[in-house]
């Protein structure tokens, strides 16, 4: 049986260690090689673009922690940039809870799969190290960055333009994201107005509408109402001819029954004149 090549333990130590710092080696923007032994790619699966990213998430005190034990770790986001969050009880440097982010170190020397900002033309920052990166909007998913801890570039009219950071690294931003970091960022704001103008063209089409209908509709009336009133008053004036009028038709009718019952009183007598004739007659 062969056997097989045995190095030495000290050796083989050494050796670990050498390929786990060639393994875990980040990068300055500039290329440079960073010493610190806190940064590591943000994911070992090759597949990932978060491994092209390395953060300080190799820091012994947890993300948050307080920074009397030491630098709180990174976290990496879906982004590329890395978060810190922590807080400060140290005597003479107490602070608040924070949370910041910052574009860190690349685990390729030649920036490839990174995030591609702050590195040029930021001339209070030091390009070729970290750069702190503030968010438009305050979130962690903001697409709009600062560089630096201000949000002077958020506005329209500045003149150092926000940059923009896909929520996930490799995408692309989304289409308001683009449309608002170009010179016409304004645009936004006018291209909601139309959206309200419907309802100031509908307002004005009812306000017509409602002018057009008194002005028709008030003559209408007027004219309904004197028409309304004549016949009122005409009918008022018939009324006591109509009384009198029914009141001799109730008298003709009366007499009309008078003369009726004289007609049928008269009738017997006539037969009765007729029996005495009848009497008469006998022998």
């Amino acid at each position: 049986m062969g056997s097989a090549m045995r190095l030495p333990a000290p050796a083989l130590v050494h050796f670990l260690a050498l390929c786990h710092l060639v393994r875990s080696t980040c990068f300055l923007p500039n290329g440079t090689a960073n010493p610190s032994l806190g940064a590591a790619p943000c994911s070992s699966d090759p597949s990932n673009p978060l491994s092209a990213v390395c953060c300080n998430t190799k820091w012994s005190n947890p993300p948050g922690g307080d920074l009397k034990f030491g630098q709180p770790q990174d976290e990496c986001l879906p982004n590329g940039l890395c978060q810190n969050r922590g807080m400060s009880t140290k005597q003479g440097d107490e602070m608040p809870p924070w949370t910041h982010f910052y574009r860190v170190y690349c685990a390729n020397e030649g920036g490839e799969g990174c995030v591609g900002v702050c590195d040029t033309g930021v001339s209070e920052l030091n390009a070729d190290n970290v750069v702190q990166m503030t968010p438009c909007d305050g979130t962690a998913t903001s697409e709009k960055w600062c560089c630096g801890n201000k949000k002077d570039c958020c506005a329209a009219d500045s003149a150092q333009k926000a940059v923009i950071v896909p929520r996930k690294l490799g995408e692309k931003a989304s289409s308001s994201s683009s449309t608002s970091s170009s010179p016409t960022a304004a645009a936004p704001d006018s291209s909601a107005m139309p959206s309200q103008q419907p309802s100031s063209t509908s307002d004005a089409k009812w306000k017509i509408g409602l002018g057009v209908g008194i002005g028709v509709g008030l003559p209408v009336m007027l004219v309904l109402g004197i028409v309304l009133g004549m016949f009122c008053f005409k009918r008022k004036r018939q009324s006591p001819a109509a009384e009198v009028q029914g009141y001799e038709t109730s008298q003709s009718m009366v007499k009309r029954q008078a003369t009726d019952d004289t007609i049928e009183l008269e009738t017997p007598v006539s037969e009765l004149w007729g029996d005495r004739r009848t009497k008469a007659e006998l022998p």
